[in-house]
């Protein structure tokens, strides 16, 4: 579970049924059933800014979503087991994920807006730590 950092009244749950849920606390009402992973989701994270929100699977995938719509912004694949933590630096739209081979990925996330047309979201992976255990 994840709470949003700037709307005290969303958050986001993640678990074995594959999907993430993004519910308003002061309603109970769920706000986005969001697309099903392959496997169990083992964690959800907002940026710190609370523009993003990722989602990490047993799969091996990692999904980020705009925080306010629910709209998947990107698919971050990259480890070829689960995916075991992962999390936001607190500086920037730098997300991390821990896999359950001992490797750690960092994906920096862009936003590029043009006028009239949409939003494009790119991810560049920084880098990948290995030897963790």
């Amino acid at each position: 579970i994840a709470s949003s950092p700037f709307d005290d009244d969303l958050v986001a749950t993640g678990g074995g049924d594959d999907r993430v849920r993004m519910f308003s606390l002061s309603s109970g009402k769920m706000l986005h059933e969001l697309p099903p992973f392959e496997d169990s989701v083992i964690g959800v994270a907002f940026s710190h800014d609370g523009t993003y929100l990722a989602g990490a699977s047993m799969d091996g995938t990692a999904k980020v979503w705009l925080a306010h719509s629910g709209v998947e912004a990107l698919t971050l694949e990259g480890p070829t087991e689960g995916i075991m933590w992962l999390e936001w630096h607190p500086r920037g739209h730098v997300l991390l994920a821990g896999t359950e081979d001992g490797f750690i990925f960092m994906w920096q996330i862009h936003r590029e807006t043009t006028l009239g047309h949409p939003d494009v979201f790119l991810a560049q992976c920084l880098h990948v730590l290995s030897g963790h255990s």
